[in-house]
């Protein structure tokens, strides 16, 4: 199996965090975040966001389907970060409505050595071996990952 950008529930924003995590925390605590992106592309890199209850279903299938093969592993859309963030932000604003205006706006930094411009998975193969296709497309991934983040964030605060 060969994974797309995994997010969702349980994904930390330390260390080797993937970048919905961060934006997420950021946006929840109030901090800015950055948008590191290429002079051509001022809104950043463009990703494909597969949530991971649509890996943990593809795994599934995968266990009784696909004789050994490999497989992508996404949902096969591109996405630029700074369409995720917006993503993100809307949903924070949604349960947050006093989020502050300037919490909008990314700023921005040069990308980094080592970033890739474009990685978004063709998924056909997956879909025809294994019967499988994303069921949570980002939006409501996003949503489902900020519900499980805010149940968790109240457990802890008991």
């Amino acid at each position: 199996m060969r994974y797309a950008n995994v997010y969702g529930p349980r994904q930390i924003p330390h260390g080797e965090a993937g970048v919905v995590s961060i934006f997420m925390t950021n946006l929840l605590e109030g901090k800015p975040s950055i948008l590191n992106h290429f002079p051509d592309e001022p809104k950043g890199m463009i990703r494909d966001y597969c949530f991971v209850g649509n890996v943990v279903k593809a795994n599934l299938k995968a266990l009784t389907q696909g004789e050994g093969d490999f497989f992508n592993i996404g949902t096969g859309k591109e996405t630029k970060i700074l369409d995720l963030y917006n993503v993100i932000y809307e949903a924070v604003r949604e349960i947050k409505p006093d989020l502050p205006q300037a919490l909008s706006r990314l700023s921005t930094q040069a990308a980094r050595p080592g970033d890739i411009r474009r990685c978004c998975l063709v998924v056909d193969k997956a879909k025809n071996g294994l019967g499988w296709r994303p069921e949570t497309d980002l939006a409501t991934g996003i949503r489902l990952t900020l519900q499980w983040w805010l149940e968790e964030k109240t457990k802890t605060c008991k």
